[in-house]
């Protein structure tokens, strides 16, 4: 029997075990799906992987959700969404991932070419309120290339900005508002990976 899904989700993986397993991704032809979920893979991780997947050619599912990806990292996406078998790859909560505009407008525009493979593309994350609100043109650039791309079937995009944070409150009041702050991360996690 060959193995046919590579299920690491919640293994505190980092770059250095993304590097020990590369050269077996590079030429494993009978794995179609890698998770990567909650794995603590940052960008340096993300590099490895797009570099070993460029030559595989069986691998059509990445999730690499919940990590620590930022926009260092989405260059290499970038690079598998061009290069790679991939027809889904899901995105979703790492943390500053488009940030950069110059490397979300990059994503977008390999994303409207019609070589690109994508068919799934789940993204959900929050965004930092630039001082333009140029987060709104990112998300209309991201959903006017989903319209570009007749491959795209499948997309779940839910992009909310981050808001500046408020200003200090007293003590007391401070201790409340954390408290409440954290209650509503765990209920949008829960709510999410379920």
């Amino acid at each position: 029997r060959q193995l046919q899904r590579l299920d690491c989700e919640s293994n505190n993986l980092r770059a250095h075990s993304v590097r020990a397993f590369q050269p077996a991704l590079r030429t494993n032809q009978t794995s179609r799906k890698l998770n990567l979920s909650r794995c603590q893979v940052d960008d340096v991780g993300i590099h490895l992987i797009a570099d070993a997947l460029v030559g595989n050619t069986t691998m059509d599912t990445l999730d690499v959700s919940l990590n620590l990806i930022i926009d260092v990292g989405l260059a290499d996406i970038t690079h598998m969404i061009e290069l790679t078998q991939l027809k889904m790859i899901r995105l979703f909560y790492n943390p500053g991932l488009f940030n950069n505009r110059d490397a979300t407008q990059q994503f977008v525009s390999t994303l409207e070419q019609k070589k690109s493979r994508v068919q799934e593309l789940p993204i959900i994350d929050e965004y930092e309120l630039y001082e333009d609100n140029s987060y709104i043109s990112m998300v209309a650039s991201i959903q006017n290339s989903l319209k570009h791309n007749q491959q795209l079937n499948n997309v779940a995009l839910l992009l909310f900005p981050q808001p500046p944070p408020p200003p200090s409150p007293p003590p007391l009041q401070r201790q409340q508002q954390q408290h409440a702050t954290s209650m509503m991360l765990k209920i949008s996690h829960n709510a999410i990976t379920k």
